[in-house]
């Protein structure tokens, strides 16, 4: 069963980047049942917008997943290295250990003059990963 109105693939991507933001568990994003809307919930109580309070009602919203939820964090890095870079995977491997990791790895990408091919590799992921999620919720995507 697919909803009634169309979410933007575009709008949803955006959402899943504030849900994976790092700002903690404070930065969500949800998408109404009924409309379609997306709500942003900010990492600080700056807003002065109130959110409403049926989000946490899973009748009314779907809660937008993060990155890690979709295996859209160091694993998909991981992906992409075993089929881009398999020599340097060790080296990938051992950045992610530590802190820093993903500039250490794009600085790696950027010396085998592979960065722009990892991020349209991370982009074709990231939109397969979100249509994939929203046919499983019965959510119409606009591309």
């Amino acid at each position: 069963m697919s909803s009634a109105f169309q979410v933007s693939l575009s709008e949803l991507g955006d959402a899943l980047q504030w849900t994976s933001s790092g700002m903690g568990e404070d930065a969500a994003a949800y998408i109404s049942k009924t409309t379609g809307g997306i709500v942003l919930i900010p990492f600080d109580d700056l807003s002065d917008d109130l959110p409403p309070a049926d989000l946490d009602d899973p009748d009314q919203y779907w809660v937008v997943p993060a990155k890690q939820d979709l295996d859209l964090g160091t694993d998909l890095v991981r992906r992409y290295t075993r089929e881009r870079l398999p020599a340097d995977l060790p080296a990938v491997h051992e950045y992610f250990r530590h802190r820093g990791a993903y500039a250490k790895f794009k600085h790696l990408l950027q010396q085998r003059d592979l960065l722009d091919d990892w991020y349209t590799f991370e982009q074709e992921r990231t939109n397969g990963a979100l249509l994939r999620w929203a046919e499983d919720n019965g959510i119409s995507i606009a591309t």
